[in-house]
């Protein structure tokens, strides 16, 4: 992967909070369509402020394939944190203000989940290693009946730059939210969405611009699929298939 097309740790350790989350979003919808898993399987609130239950996304599916690179559960949970933690306060962040495991991180290890960190932080071996331990810890406190056994893990920034560097669209998200010039032409759909000639004038379906839009609609989903299409200039090609993808999106 040539350098335009790369993240590297440090930069994962420069998002904040709500960047850190959006990424997540985006790595776990990626994740889905790359191996045939419904995207509705994936949730991720963006408003980091709400009630959470220890949960900031999930994915869950049934059927196959029953784990993937990237979770390894088909019930997988991730906590996000955007800020340096040590193995003690991890220990303590599984639990509600009163003491208790919080609702979803039970839920989830209790039907045979996987608990993972997503975290900014660079950590070595033993420093995943030291902070599993405290967490289970915690678990064994509260008579966890697999605290020593469920499935918990922390994603750092290491681990998350390889995985955003699986995906072209998770790559220019992050170097565009660092400041990270991209490649000229290069754009996330949002930014694409932002210029005016997106939304003015109002689209209209024609049979014509709907041929189009079926057509690689049909054929959009074939690995290494290639399409092209042509026209006069001022005729709406880009205008049409920014209107297909919004509409892929919204399904």
């Amino acid at each position: 992967m040539t350098l335009p097309f790369k993240i590297e740790p440090e930069q994962i350790n420069q998002l904040n909070q709500i960047q850190l989350v959006r990424l997540l979003k985006d790595l776990l919808h990626a994740e889905a369509f790359k191996f045939g898993i419904a995207q509705r399987a994936a949730e991720v609130s963006l408003n980091i402020n709400a009630g959470d239950g220890g949960s900031d996304g999930q994915i869950s599916w049934t059927g196959t394939p029953v784990e993937t690179n990237y979770l390894p559960r088909n019930l997988t949970m991730f906590q996000s944190k955007a800020t340096d933690m040590g193995p003690t306060a991890y220990g303590k962040e599984i639990l509600t203000n009163k003491g208790d495991l919080k609702p979803e991180i039970s839920r989830v290890l209790s039907n045979n989940g996987a608990y993972i960190v997503f975290t900014t932080q660079q950590l070595s071996a033993t420093m995943k290693s030291d902070r599993i331990d405290e967490i289970r810890k915690t678990l064994a406190s509260l008579n966890f009946p697999t605290a020593a056994t469920c499935h918990i893990d922390f994603y750092d920034a290491s681990r998350i730059s390889g995985w955003a560097n699986q995906f072209v669209s998770t790559i220019v998200s992050v170097q565009e939210w660092i400041g990270v010039p991209a490649v000229r032409g290069l754009k996330t759909f949002s930014l694409w969405g932002q210029h005016p000639e997106m939304s003015k004038p109002r689209f209209l379906q024609v049979d014509s611009r709907d041929i189009v839009i079926d057509s690689i609609s049909k054929e959009i989903g074939v690995s290494k699929a290639c399409m092209r299409i042509v026209g006069l200039s001022g005729l709406g090609k880009t205008r049409t298939a920014y209107e297909l993808f919004k509409g892929l999106r919204e399904l």
